[in-house]
């Protein structure tokens, strides 16, 4: 697979492992048979699809999904019946987990162990899951405002404010719309202690998706779903999420929720 990565930095090539404040697209991460499997099923299953806010689904409880709708003690009650429900994607989650093996620690080091948030903190926590969103049909929307990811450090704050902390959103995507529907990530790297800054478009990065196509970004940079146009033949975006947060307790790894 290493001979397929690309790394898009600044507009141009980069390393084939990310740190702090940088981003990487891996097209191909998952194949389009995978993405189809994995589409087929929850598109068939669109009773278990979560709705918080008009035109926005979770396959499975997110985390900063329900807080924002204030149904955080739904999020907590439902993780494991949630973890089920993705279990039954075929390698989703094995996959999934995969990405941090381009990811360096804090010490500049590639550590390859992981863990769920729920063998850390106990049962009420999710792996992963996936985001299905649409528009009216052939109408562009501006669908996601610009934020950072950082609200699943909510268990540990001070990790909010610390400059060393490494935390990264893995997105994978599954389902395309009819058009854009990538992501805008900004090289403007900051904690909780900073106001959220003026961004500029001269440090924006576009990302394509396309079927399969990994997308990893330093979960302190802001970010933005890109406005996106839906038809009847492509009516969904669906991608999948995993975060991670390096953590030294009990052994140095990656601690992994959605």
């Amino acid at each position: 697979m290493l001979d397929f990565i690309f790394a898009k930095l600044a507009g141009t090539l980069s390393t084939q492992v990310i740190g702090k404040g940088e981003c990487l697209q891996i097209p191909g991460f998952a194949s389009p048979s995978q993405c189809r499997d994995w589409a087929k099923i929850i598109l068939n299953n669109r009773c278990e699809w979560i709705e918080r806010f008009e035109g926005a689904w979770s396959y499975g409880n997110a985390w900063y999904f329900d807080i924002e709708a204030g149904e955080a003690h739904r999020y907590f009650a439902n993780a494991q019946n949630s973890n089920r429900l993705i279990s039954k994607l075929p390698g989703y989650l094995d996959l999934m987990r995969e990405s941090i093996q381009y990811i360096l620690g804090p010490d500049g080091r590639l550590c390859l162990k992981s863990r769920a948030r729920h063998e850390n903190l106990g049962p009420y926590w999710c792996e992963s899951g996936l985001h299905i969103l649409q528009t009216d049909f052939d109408v562009c929307a501006e669908v996601g405002c610009v934020h950072q990811d950082i609200e699943g450090l909510i268990p540990y704050p001070h990790l909010m404010f610390a400059e060393s902390t490494s935390a990264y959103s893995a997105i994978l995507s599954v389902m395309v719309p009819e058009g854009r529907g990538g992501l805008n990530v900004w090289k403007t790297r900051f904690t909780a202690s900073n106001e959220f800054p003026d961004l500029n478009d001269d440090d924006k990065v576009e990302f394509d998706y396309q079927i399969g196509t990994m997308t990893i970004i330093d979960s302190f940079m802001p970010h933005q779903i890109q406005d996106m146009v839906c038809s009847m033949n492509n009516p969904f975006r669906i991608s999948g999420v995993m975060h991670f947060l390096y953590r030294t307790d009990p052994y140095p790894h990656w601690e992994y929720w959605f």
